[in-house]
């Protein structure tokens, strides 16, 4: 746990010297507001990605959109499965429709 609060805290460190350098490097302008805007959007994204490390909640947040990744893929693989069935009765029932005089 410790660990974990210590990467909590170097990565808002390290976001705030980051932003620091970026606005003290910006020119004086009409643009630092919109740099200012995005910041703050980054650094909501750090606080939720690193919070969610913090409380352990990062395997459950990676793996749910796999297993539901899972369960499409293998209705998809279903859904091929009866379509290529279909056809090939469909081109079977032609054939014999043929062969028949």
């Amino acid at each position: 746990m410790p660990e974990r609060v210590c990467l909590w805290m170097q990565s808002v460190a390290c976001y705030f010297i980051f932003q620091s350098a970026l606005l003290h490097f910006l020119p004086e302008g009409s643009y630092k507001k919109y740099i200012q805007f995005y910041m703050g959007l980054l650094f909501i994204w750090v606080l939720i990605v690193t919070g969610g490390k913090l409380l352990g909640a990062e395997e459950t947040m990676f793996e749910m959109p796999d297993m539901e990744l899972q369960e499409e893929t293998e209705s998809q693989k279903e859904w091929e499965q009866k379509a290529y069935d279909a056809e090939n009765r469909y081109w079977q029932e032609r054939e014999e429709e043929v062969d028949k005089p």
